[in-house]
């Protein structure tokens, strides 16, 4: 046994989570259930951003420009995005100062490019038509790999 062989197991073992939070959200209605599951999916997205390299070392850049590590950190800044997005669906407006100084500068300008796109979905808009929305204000500004998380999401059959 290596000694990379634990980091490579804590790598890959969030991906049977993703899976079955993936399921659950075909089939969860709340908003607060929703941006549980998506904050989990989050974390494992910014811990395997962190362990990328180790695992794979220096990794060529894709197509894009940016190494898999990078698109993993920013898979992670959209999923939050959407878990803002659904808690405030649930009780309204909470962008604190607190919140907002969280936020890192990269984040933030993701959030920024779909304002207007997040306030309808806040105001009860339809999941699937308003994430496909921002997916396409997303593409251009981070890696196709990272607005595939969000384009892939599952919101749910009874959802537009």
């Amino acid at each position: 046994m290596s000694a990379t062989e634990p980091i490579v197991d804590d790598y890959f073992a969030g991906d049977s989570g993703v899976d079955r939070g993936r399921r659950m959200l075909r089939w969860t209605r709340h908003p607060h259930k929703r941006a549980a599951i998506l904050d989990r999916e989050a974390e494992r997205e910014e811990h395997r951003a962190r362990l990328h390299t180790a695992v794979f070392g220096l990794d060529p850049h894709d197509r894009d420009g940016a190494s898999a590590g990078q698109w993993l950190a920013d898979s992670a800044r959209l999923l939050r995005i959407v878990v803002q997005a659904e808690r405030e669906r649930a009780d309204g407006p909470w962008m604190t100062p607190t919140y907002a100084q969280r936020l890192d500068d990269r984040t933030l300008e993701l959030q920024v490019a779909v304002d207007v796109q997040l306030d309808e979905f806040v105001a009860g808009g339809p999941r699937r038509r308003l994430l496909r929305a921002m997916c396409g204000v997303w593409y251009p500004l981070t890696h196709g790999q990272a607005v595939g998380t969000i384009w892939t999401l599952p919101t749910g059959w009874w959802l537009r």
